[in-house]
């Protein structure tokens, strides 16, 4: 009887938990016959979609390589960036490169790259106190578990007119570095933040992670709190990015809100920061 058979039997028999189990181990055991089969690459169709499926799905964008597997793990990123070079020029993925990879692993390699790098203990999704956070990126359980907890406590600190931008229930969606380019940046219509998980480093300086989260937070709570507020006039304009011209003609307000959250560090906009936090309190 093949498994499908067996599955489905299963199924009508009401072992529905049973059915899904052999199903998965199966899965996993024609998964992994497969990814031997790159161990004699040939550069086909076939072999190139398997191989760019199976980097996306290992947790390579963040973090250090596993023990044991320092070579490995820069072997993996290397292959990717194969990938990302061939789709950022749209050029054909160099093969040669592929095969000189992966003509020195063996079936032990795969075996543990796919043990300490797959996302089978990937958690998903984490309520704290300040929000909810989202995992979509290709951090692992604890990592992701640490970086949520290091964000909630940072929007703890929060007070005041910035501390109400988290009145509302929060979305903070942790993605891969294929989904966006900045450190940070608020989806209004889903009403969530995204964030580069690679990017988190908690600092006050212009432009770091924090200071652009804050800001990504100004778009928020103009959208929750702001109805009528119009900052986009050169009276309100401060660092070169506010003057960026954008659809919402937001930045003005979102750079005020982030600068006045640090507000003896930037003396240069002090003026401009005292009006702004006596108009929101």
């Amino acid at each position: 009887m093949s498994y499908k058979k067996l599955i489905v039997e299963l199924k009508e028999r009401g072992f529905e938990k049973e059915a899904i189990k052999i199903r998965q181990i199966v899965e996993a055991e024609i998964k992994i016959e497969n990814l031997y089969n790159l161990l004699n690459f040939k550069g086909t169709d076939k072999e190139i979609k398997l191989l760019k499926e199976w980097l996306d799905s290992l947790r390579l964008s963040y973090g250090r390589s596993p023990k044991g597997l320092k070579k490995e793990f820069n072997d993996l990123q290397f292959l990717q960036r194969q990938f990302d070079v061939a789709k950022q020029f749209k050029i054909q993925v160099n093969i040669s490169n592929i095969k000189a990879i992966l003509s020195r692993w063996t079936k032990d390699t795969i075996d543990k790259i796919q043990n300490s790098l797959s996302d089978k203990e990937q958690q998903t999704e984490l309520s704290l106190k300040n929000a909810t956070y989202i995992n979509n990126s290709l951090l692992n359980a604890s990592k992701f578990r640490e970086l949520a907890q290091q964000l909630d406590s940072f929007l703890n600190s929060l007070k005041g007119f910035h501390a109400k931008a988290l009145k509302k229930p929060l979305k903070v969606r942790f993605v891969k570095k294929a989904v966006i380019k900045s450190k940070a940046r608020y989806k209004s219509n889903s009403d969530e933040i995204l964030i580069r998980p690679d990017y988190i480093k908690f600092s006050d300086n212009y432009g770091s992670f924090s200071y652009i989260l804050v800001h990504e937070l100004g778009h928020r709570y103009l959208k929750l709190f702001g109805k009528g507020l119009n900052f986009n006039h050169p009276e309100w304009y401060t660092t070169r990015y506010s003057m960026q011209q954008t659809m919402s003609e937001e930045e003005p307000f979102a750079e005020l809100f982030a600068l006045s959250n640090w507000a003896n560090k930037y003396t240069e906009y002090k003026e401009k920061i005292n009006k702004f936090i006596k108009l929101l309190k």
